[in-house]
């Protein structure tokens, strides 16, 4: 069970009891020219945070409240320390926030400023069901965390506060991520991106574009995830969210097989993690550069360069070790099943099977314990490829079907296209012709369906040629011309020719 400290934090105190000896010194002072200046910088402050300038909000207001304690004026500090509560829960310091607010409040109430006093209780309020909302997501409480985050949200349009209704819509639709909850995880982005444009908050809109991104992503369209993903480079001066974008921006070029590219962007992300000391960026970095240099690792290898292969195999693989061990340092399980997934992958490349299906099981493990369906489904998808290499192939069937069913709860449309692919593969190697096509051709469909978003022609081309995905072009048309030269009535070859 969650539970709050309810009792005021030490640096509160000393702020009051501080700014109590001033305001009951003896010492009269001239304060004309300083009431002058308290509204200047008041009033500068409050047009700087209006055009989303906020550090430099955060400096006059500070100024304000400065002045305001040295003419001893309450209402002049109440009102600066309010601000300074909304500023610093823009600048992402909730806690500093509270702090803030706290001291506002105690103003308010001794000053019967019922307006102020409303609005600071209810901004403390929010932010305890907006602490409880990233708990409980944390916990893997997912209905209990958004109910938290509405109910800080519904606050947050109670008292008019687009600041606070901006940060919990964006808090919440990480909960519907994790959720497996995908159109609520882009609608909710998708309004806090709105209220971020209407504050001039970069750092807000450059987050809720990411995420924008990773939703499109997780639906294969990644022309318009990489859309996303560079608006939101453009706008984002903070360096995590600079190296996000850049991580995933070379994620998509890898997708699309442009390995050069996305190489640099990856690299780059990795230089501002290590300057960041971020292991817990480093290591999502780590797994896609391992995954770049596997997928040219395969380019070789279907050109029959196996040295060249190979090379790329074990830097791969290096890349996802030293992912590993930051993942599990940082307990972050997410990327731990996609890297586990991924060092199976190598293992099988190489042919070393029994090592290739302990890592598979592994990451199957985790992943079912998070219920994370898109880990499960392209786990059970690389164990089924190992499988139809040892002969298995009935349970290679049974893994694949198992993870089209996951797929069609997430719309994965990454692991439909291969787990058809491997389906067929294996019919046809039980002479299964019939039921070879058909999975063959729902590959087909399920490729194309992902390639028709795609704008560019040239990534086009590319992402069809990427990751195995012309095999099932290729199968398919072998067996067309096969079956045309057996019932040659029913023009096969025209079908082959299509393909």
């Amino acid at each position: 069970m969650l539970k709050f400290k309810s009792f005021a934090s030490k640096k509160t105190i000393y702020t009051s009891f501080f700014l109590f000896l001033i305001n009951t010194s003896l010492f009269p002072l001239d304060t004309s020219d300083l009431k002058q200046e308290y509204i200047q910088n008041f009033e500068k402050a409050e047009q700087f945070r209006q055009t989303g300038e906020f550090e430099k909000s955060l400096d006059l207001f500070n100024r304000s409240l400065s002045i305001a304690t040295k003419i001893r004026d309450e209402t002049k500090q109440c009102e600066s320390l309010y601000k300074l509560g909304f500023l610093y829960w823009n600048l992402g310091k909730p806690d500093d926030s509270k702090r803030y607010f706290e001291q506002a409040k105690f103003l308010a109430d001794k000053l019967n400023l019922e307006k102020i006093l409303h609005k600071c209780e209810t901004a403390l309020k929010i932010y305890l069901f907006y602490d409880k909302g990233k708990d409980y997501r944390r916990s893997g409480e997912f209905e209990e965390s958004v109910s938290s985050f509405k109910t800080a949200i519904a606050l947050s349009q109670e008292i008019g506060s687009q600041e606070h209704e901006l940060k919990c819509l964006r808090q919440m639709s990480l909960t519907h991520q994790d959720n497996n909850q995908l159109i609520e995880f882009k609608n909710a982005n998708i309004k806090a991106l709105e209220i971020a444009q209407s504050l001039n908050h970069k750092i807000e809109q450059g987050r809720c574009l990411i995420n924008i991104g990773n939703y499109y992503e997780q639906i294969n369209n990644y022309s318009e995830a990489l859309n996303q993903y560079e608006r939101a480079l453009k706008i984002t001066y903070i360096q995590k969210d600079e190296s996000m974008c850049l991580n995933n921006i070379g994620s998509i070029y890898q997708i699309f097989g442009v390995y050069d590219k996305a190489l640099e962007y990856l690299n780059r992300a990795f230089t501002i993690n290590k300057e960041l000391d971020d292991d817990d960026s480093i290591s999502k970095v780590l797994n896609n550069i391992g995954t770049a240099h596997r997928t040219k690792g395969l380019t070789y290898d279907d050109q029959g360069d196996l040295l060249q292969a190979q090379d790329y195999y074990y830097k791969a693989l290096n890349s996802f070790r030293e992912s590993l061990k930051l993942a599990e340092k940082n307990k972050d399980n997410m990327t731990e099943v996609k890297v586990l997934n991924n060092i199976g992958t190598i293992y099988s490349d190489l042919e070393k099977y029994p090592e290739a299906l302990r890592y598979f099981q592994i990451s199957y493990e985790k992943a079912e314990e998070i219920s994370n369906f898109e880990g499960m489904g392209m786990t059970l998808t690389n164990i089924g490829i190992v499988h139809y290499n040892l002969g298995n192939f009935e349970e290679a069937i049974k893994c694949n079907e198992k993870a089209i069913n996951l797929a069609l709860q997430i719309e994965g449309g990454q692991i439909l296209w291969e787990a058809y692919l491997e389906i067929a593969k294996t019919y046809e190697k039980q002479e299964r012709i019939s039921d070879a096509i058909g999975n063959y051709k729902a590959s087909i469909e399920t490729t194309e369906k992902i390639r028709s978003k795609i704008i560019l022609e040239e990534l086009k081309a590319r992402f069809l040629g990427t990751d195995k995905r012309i095999e099932a072009y290729h199968r398919l048309i072998h067996l067309l011309v096969n079956q045309h030269q057996s019932e040659p009535q029913k023009k096969y070859n025209e079908e082959a020719f299509n393909y």
